[in-house]
């Protein structure tokens, strides 16, 4: 193994422990008190298209307790954003498998991102996406900052929307 792989595979490992550590701070949000979890399986848009630009990390279905409401939730990370250029947070393929799924089950989708960081919880930047509200898989960095979260604080249900 070069130098160069040996780089890569430092890399590539900093950002899987960074989805990771995402990941696990965006779960310690939703307080166990009022919401449950169970890993969703839901249709998947085949691996070979644009599989680059994005990747579902996560997917879970959420239970509100005290409503009963269910919703699925995505979570993505990457590692910047350029912000003189679009970021697609998921392919076109899945976006119209989860718009789908949506419509049929009558069940939100909402896709969590995080963008950046490196020391606090992987991701300085969060965003909550409800896919009810989003037109196609590529905002800009104008529409992102539409559903900006405070990364640390907790997430509530209220009227069928995630905040």
């Amino acid at each position: 193994m070069g130098f160069f792989d040996s780089l890569m595979e430092t890399f590539l490992d900093d950002h899987v422990r960074r989805e990771k550590r995402f990941e696990e701070s965006v779960m310690k949000r939703f307080p166990r008190k009022y919401f449950t979890f169970a890993v969703a399986s839901l249709p998947e848009a085949s691996a070979n298209e644009g599989s680059a630009k994005s990747k579902k990390k996560a997917r879970y279905l959420v239970t509100h307790k005290p409503t009963n409401g269910e919703f699925v939730l995505e979570l993505t990370y990457y590692p910047h954003m350029d912000q003189q250029v679009s970021l697609e947070f998921c392919t076109s393929d899945h976006f119209a498998l989860d718009k789908k799924f949506m419509e049929t089950e009558k069940i939100p989708v909402i896709f969590i991102v995080g963008l950046g960081g490196v020391d606090n919880f992987g991701g300085e930047d969060l965003f909550i996406l409800p896919l009810a509200a989003i037109k196609n898989p590529v905002l800009t960095p104008e529409q992102f900052d539409m559903y900006r979260k405070k990364p640390q604080t907790e997430f509530f249900w209220e009227h069928g929307h995630l905040s």
